[in-house]
């Protein structure tokens, strides 16, 4: 499908987690594909996921109407990823490919806490950042194709599973209950190329 030996990408999508607002945290996405002879196009990507958890609040012991700590957590990770990246075609136009990626994944993952205490009338704010690196393998099944005959760009719809685990920043209580680990999502994905086919 793609006579060009090196394409950039850029791509966007959420994973999903109902740990977190909305059900899920997003994900944006650059790289550069190699295409080899055959089936197999290597590919490196940098992806940047970004997210909240569900605000955790606790309630007075005595007044359970009324707030005594407010925690609000986000997190960022900034995602390496290799992968060898398998195309087969699936129509006899050479138009559709069929796209398996599994991917080694080497994340800097961070957790960032603003917590606000409150006391009678007086309200206290903080914040508490966690850092750690998170290694991990993942999974992009997918069907791509070309956008036009004459251009060599391409765009990928794809499902993913990851595996980015951001419990070791997370701070547990009894009250978060947080599992990273194996998250479904969706990604779209774009393939482009600077130059038209002769």
């Amino acid at each position: 499908m793609n006579a060009q030996k090196v394409l950039a990408f850029l791509g966007a999508g959420q994973n999903i987690n109902t740990s977190f607002d909305n059900n899920g945290y997003l994900n944006l996405s650059t790289g550069v594909q190699y295409n080899l002879e055959g089936f197999i196009k290597p590919e490196i990507e940098m992806r940047f996921f970004f997210g909240s958890l569900q605000n955790n609040t606790t309630y007075d012991i005595i007044d359970p109407s009324l707030r005594s700590k407010d925690v609000f957590t986000n997190l960022q990770a900034f995602n390496w990823s290799i992968t060898p990246n398998f195309s087969v075609s699936i129509d006899e136009d050479d138009y559709w490919y069929l796209a398996v990626k599994p991917k080694y994944n080497y994340a800097e993952i961070k957790a960032t806490d603003r917590v606000i205490l409150y006391q009678g009338s007086k309200i206290i704010r903080s914040e508490e950042i966690r850092k750690g690196v998170s290694r991990s393998f993942g999974l992009n099944l997918g069907v791509i194709g070309k956008l036009w005959s004459e251009s060599f760009d391409s765009i990928l719809l794809s499902v993913f599973m990851d595996n980015i685990n951001f419990n070791k920043v997370v701070k547990k209580t009894k009250e978060i209950d947080v599992d990273t680990k194996y998250n479904l999502g969706f990604e779209v994905t774009y393939y482009f190329s600077f130059r038209k086919k002769k």
